[in-house]
């Protein structure tokens, strides 16, 4: 089914773990929560003030990372933490100077991991606090995906583009 609602493209979505609710970010700041079973549309989370690059629930469903791939605030505002039952932001943290293309969640919920900015290091970073807990940097290209093992002690990050589309750190590669 189609659905529309955003007002721009949208660039970005995500499905929560716990219900399989749908997360949708547009190029108009829009995050939109969809029922995953039925497509309707449920609420606006909130809006970022910036193109959506990136969205990462936790596995209990409570929080939502949003990321930022462009517009006039996305240098200020790259990373956002959303409460996602009352659309309350979190944490703001700065980590990166510029566009966040890559997000994802530890297993546990404690951690986040976001690839990008000017430089295009990976930050691992503590979601309560938006407190950097690492700074990784690789050879300098930019970030596409990021994603956590599955015991989340491991964090792997790639950044070659393979042309038609984005893959989600879930997605197996060959």
């Amino acid at each position: 089914a189609t659905r529309r609602g955003h007002r721009d493209k949208v660039d970005v979505l995500a499905v929560s773990p716990t219900d399989g609710t749908i997360f949708s970010g547009s190029y108009d700041g829009d995050i939109r929560v969809w029922d995953g079973s039925t497509g309707r549309y449920l609420r606006t989370i909130g809006n970022t003030n910036s193109w959506v690059g990136g969205l990462a629930p936790t596995p209990d469903g409570k929080k939502l990372v949003s990321t930022c791939i462009g517009g006039p605030p996305c240098a200020s505002e790259p990373q956002i933490v959303w409460d996602i039952a009352g659309g309350r932001r979190l944490q703001q943290p700065r980590h990166h100077d510029n566009i966040v293309i890559a997000t994802a969640t530890s297993p546990d919920g404690r951690l986040v991991v976001t690839g990008g900015g000017g430089n295009h290091v990976v930050h691992v970073w503590d979601i309560n606090t938006g407190d950097t807990r690492k700074v990784l940097a690789g050879t300098g290209a930019p970030r596409w995906a990021t994603g956590f093992s599955a015991d989340g002690q491991n964090i792997g990050w790639g950044n070659t583009w393979r042309s038609g589309r984005i893959r989600h750190a879930s997605e197996a590669s060959s």
